[in-house]
């Protein structure tokens, strides 16, 4: 599952899109965040 990484604490990909949303900001650019650096970070373990 897609999770981003912001401030130490994660967020679920749903989370991430209402924030996103809610600045008007495009949900596909996983690295930039109303001017806040994100990292994502794929969880590829079972």
């Amino acid at each position: 599952m897609h999770k981003v990484l912001r401030g130490g604490s994660y967020y679920t990909i749903k989370k991430y899109c209402k924030v996103t949303n809610r600045y008007g900001v495009n949900p596909q650019r996983w690295d930039i965040d109303y001017g806040l650096r994100l990292v994502v970070v794929f969880n590829t373990s079972p």
